[in-house]
């Protein structure tokens, strides 16, 4: 319980000064620095860019949560389960990233007059949903080798400031609206490459075939994947899924105002966020030592 509480109150702390950059950003920085429509359009490809990655991680998530704990052997690099870590999203990102290009009439019929503005930024999309499944992946890896406060404070502190940076250096001149936009991607590659050095620094990123032989939980890893990935793709869809209708039947304009709204309400969720990045991890492994009465004490003390 004692790292559940460390790494927790760190993770929440470390949220929270993320909302702190998100309402300087949301609040102040954008609506002065960039208009209603850049801000749309902004929100719009990261929506559209996290909503492919969703889907691309096929339900990895989980799968390093759930079965790390029966891989988890430094001597033998875990038995190369990092394999699975980036395997997962590339191929899932390979399906659904062809599906998304394949589909080009059905999203001209969805966006109707809007669709010019989707079919430009098609590009930074599809990148940003690769870079975003690995970083899902690679978060869940850190959270399951115990290390979820500088993965966190990455995403809620690092990724933020490179935000702002990137909407000053728009609104001097610095950037085209589509460097800006391609920008947004570098942001977050950034923290795919930090979220890798740290795992080289504490753990053992192995990549190999020694995973897939004679694993008797393959088929099963494979099996729970999948149908964790519905779970997975709903409750992230959930987050950004308005954002493409707004898409449909609005202008850029109201995107941006409705965005800014609604960061508003995301500061409800900050401790849950901050307990479930650690205590998933810590109850996987109770679950597989049988170790039930603990994951009950463990469910009161979060709770409280």
């Amino acid at each position: 319980m004692d790292i559940i509480r460390r790494q927790g109150t760190k993770n929440t702390l470390y949220t929270y000064l993320g909302i702190g950059l998100g309402v300087c950003s949301t609040l102040y920085i954008q609506p002065f620095f960039l208009r209603k429509e850049e801000v749309g359009l902004m929100r719009l490809v990261i929506s559209f860019g996290t909503i492919l990655a969703s889907f691309s991680c096929l339900g990895i998530t989980s799968v390093i949560i759930k079965y790390f704990p029966y891989f988890n052997n430094k001597k033998e690099k875990h038995k190369e389960f990092f394999s699975i870590v980036v395997l997962f999203p590339l191929l899932g990102f390979l399906l659904f990233s062809a599906i998304l290009l394949l589909s080009r009439e059905q999203l001209q019929f969805f966006f109707g007059k809007n669709f010019p503005i989707i079919d430009l930024q098609i590009i930074p999309i599809l990148i940003l949903g690769l870079i975003c499944s690995l970083v899902f992946s690679l978060t869940a890896y850190c959270n399951a080798i115990q290390n979820s406060s500088l993965p966190t404070f990455i995403n809620e502190v690092v990724n933020r400031i490179g935000f702002i940076v990137l909407i000053l250096l728009y609104s001097f001149g610095v950037l085209t609206l589509q460097i800006f936009i391609y920008g947004l991607t570098l942001v977050f590659l950034f923290q795919l490459i930090l979220l890798f050095a740290i795992i080289r620094k504490m753990d053992f990123p192995v990549i190999g075939i020694m995973f897939f032989k004679k694993n008797t939980f393959l088929k099963e890893i494979i099996l729970f994947g999948l149908l964790s990935s519905s779970m997975q793709i709903t409750g992230i869809c959930l987050k950004y899924m308005d954002i493409l209708f707004l898409g449909k039947y609005e202008t850029l304009q109201f995107i941006g105002v409705y965005t800014i709204a609604a960061f508003i309400g995301l500061v409800i969720e900050t401790p849950l966020n901050a307990v479930e990045k650690i205590a998933g991890t810590k109850i996987a492994q109770l679950f597989k030592e049988n170790k039930l009465f603990e994951i009950e004490q463990l469910y009161k003390s979060t709770s409280k």
